[in-house]
């Protein structure tokens, strides 16, 4: 009798076709997004527009995560940019830590809305305010970049 063990693990349609990077994302017309930073829903009817977390016409204050840019420059609407950006969706991604302050690796990972995309720790005097986006792959130490 044969046994029929899967060579894979087997996941529901959403999971098994999301890849580590979303292609086709458009940054909106009043999005400057740098580098290593979050991206939030710029639209609630267009899932693909993005923004920073700081534009006021970002759903819920900038609440609304889609993951984090990977161009190695600043991007935005016009230019080469105008046809679209990879943004990291899933995975370790680099991020740029929020100037002075430090990490754990191990520790929850979050945005404030008001930051622009930079990243930092949740604690608890800042919980509730951080919007979650995973936990932290490496420590590193407080820094002025």
């Amino acid at each position: 009798m044969a046994t029929n063990i899967p060579s894979a693990v087997q996941v529901s349609g959403v999971q098994a076709a999301q890849t580590l990077l979303g292609r086709g994302y458009l940054p909106s017309s009043t999005a400057s997004i740098a580098k290593f930073r979050v991206v939030v829903a710029a639209s609630s009817s267009d899932d693909k527009l993005v923004t920073n977390p700081a534009n006021s016409a970002a759903l819920n204050g900038g609440k609304n995560f889609v993951g984090i840019a990977t161009a190695d420059r600043t991007v935005d609407a016009t230019g080469q940019d105008a046809t679209g950006i990879e943004i990291q969706v899933a995975g370790v991604a680099r991020c740029s830590l929020k100037t002075n302050t430090a990490c754990v690796k191990g520790d929850e990972a979050g945005y404030d809305p008001a930051d622009d995309g930079l990243i930092q720790p949740i604690t608890a005097s800042n919980r509730g305010k951080l919007v979650p986006i995973g936990r932290f792959d490496q420590s590193k130490a407080s820094s002025s970049d």
